[in-house]
């Protein structure tokens, strides 16, 4: 199983007839004034987009994912329950949406969305989306 994308968007849909996802607004940057703390969020509504896809579709399977918004220094500004999936028998894609009220930081920089999968228990990063936040 592999990551095809991971992105942070304004909005995304899924058309019910045909299963064709649309992402509406990617973000890379947040350009804003310079807050009055160090720390604050950032409200709104996002999607964090995340596809899958594996390479032998001839038997079920399942895997766990968890998704982190890091700074450039590792730490954890957020880290989401986690979430179990299972590709069906014949299937080799899957699509995953976590809608997101408010993103945490800690100044400007450059920041990580990243998608870990477990394997052997642990948790090994599959993905990772860059967001830079600049103050203007």
């Amino acid at each position: 199983m592999k990551n095809k994308l991971l992105v942070l968007a304004e909005g995304s849909s899924a058309d019910r007839d045909t299963g064709q996802w649309s992402i509406f607004n990617t973000i890379d940057r947040f350009k804003i004034e310079k807050p009055q703390e160090e720390s604050f969020s950032l409200k709104g509504k996002f999607d964090l987009v995340a596809f899958y896809q594996r390479e032998d579709n001839r038997k079920e399977e399942e895997f766990v994912v968890i998704y982190k918004f890091v700074t450039e220094k590792g730490e954890d500004l957020i880290e989401t329950p986690e979430v179990k999936f299972n590709f069906k028998e014949g299937t080799s894609n899957l699509k995953h949406r976590i809608r997101l009220s408010k993103i945490p930081f800690k100044g400007e920089g450059t920041y990580y969305f990243q998608a870990l999968v477990r394997e052997n228990g642990n948790f090994k990063k599959i993905a990772q989306s860059e967001i830079a936040l600049i103050y203007s």
